[in-house]
């Protein structure tokens, strides 16, 4: 005979809670990159099912997905809603698949409720005239980047083996030079590399934010430098990943009124604040 624990299976009641609805939409363009790093939970993964699916996304597929973000901005009568654009490498068609996309959404959902569209790149292919289409349509454009240095980019280089970093680096210049097109920073964090270095590194590339990620990893497969199994009661965890987030943390807040927002970190106060969170990450 099978038990369950009283919580969740008797004592959570669901009616008690209203429903939170989306609010973000993360829609893949093209799932093939230009990049072969190191670290890719896709295809440096051991799900190998990426081979079988098709490289961009089909245009009745782009409709269909449209049609349904728009019912259910119907449903819950909402007034705004985020589309993140992303791959693989989304750019690596141009710009058009990724305006095909927006317009789509755009011209489904109602005319009170507005797209917020952002293109997740990782720079290489961002030319002038890619970013004057994307800023044209208003679709803001993020960088990804394991940092604000070529040291730090080690492990982003192409497939024949060539760094990505000076052609990323030119982006990240186009869009300092272009704020309002400037959507920020995604940056994997590398506990090898040196924290306030990466934090400030980052800061020289005037992004408007800065999001600091975790490896991609599971228990049976832990990231770099955490130890393999779970921790038991009378084993110390360890914390590297907290270590590190801890001292650009330190940076962050002693630089006062910080120029430059840290999502983990601000979505974190706030919950401490009593606030709600808008990253489901650290929980609603």
């Amino acid at each position: 005979m099978t038990t369950h624990p009283r919580w969740p299976y008797a004592a959570l009641d669901p009616t008690a809670h209203r429903p939170t609805p989306l609010r973000q939409f993360v829609l893949k363009v093209h799932s093939r990159c230009n990049l072969d790093c190191s670290y890719c939970y896709l295809y440096r993964g051991r799900d190998d099912g990426w081979r079988d699916r098709p490289p961009r996304t089909p245009e009745p597929t782009m409709r269909r997905t449209a049609a349904r973000i728009a019912e259910h901005v119907r449903a819950h009568g909402l007034d705004r809603i985020r589309v993140e654009l992303h791959g693989g490498e989304p750019l690596l068609a141009g710009p058009e698949p990724v305006l095909a996309y927006a317009r789509a959404v755009r011209e489904a959902v109602p005319a009170g409720c507005r797209v917020t569209a952002t293109v997740q790149t990782n720079g290489t292919r961002l030319t002038d005239t890619a970013l004057d289409a994307l800023a044209g349509a208003g679709i803001r454009v993020g960088l990804s980047l394991d940092g604000g240095r070529a040291a730090h980019n080690a492990r982003r280089v192409d497939h024949a083996g060539r760094p990505a970093w000076p052609a990323a680096r030119a982006a990240a210049r186009k869009l300092a030079a272009r704020p309002e097109s400037y959507a920020g920073i995604l940056c994997t964090i590398d506990l090898d590399a040196d924290p306030h270095d990466v934090y400030r590194s980052l800061l020289d590339l005037a992004p408007p934010g800065v999001d600091f990620l975790l490896p991609h990893a599971n228990w049976a497969h832990p990231p770099p430098g955490q130890p393999p199994g779970r921790p038991g009661r009378h084993r110390p965890r360890p914390t590297p990943y907290g270590d590190w987030l801890a001292a650009v943390f330190d940076d962050w807040w002693d630089g006062g009124r910080p120029r430059t927002r840290v999502r983990l970190f601000q979505e974190i106060a706030a919950l401490l604040l009593g606030a709600p969170s808008r990253a489901e990450a650290v929980g609603l």
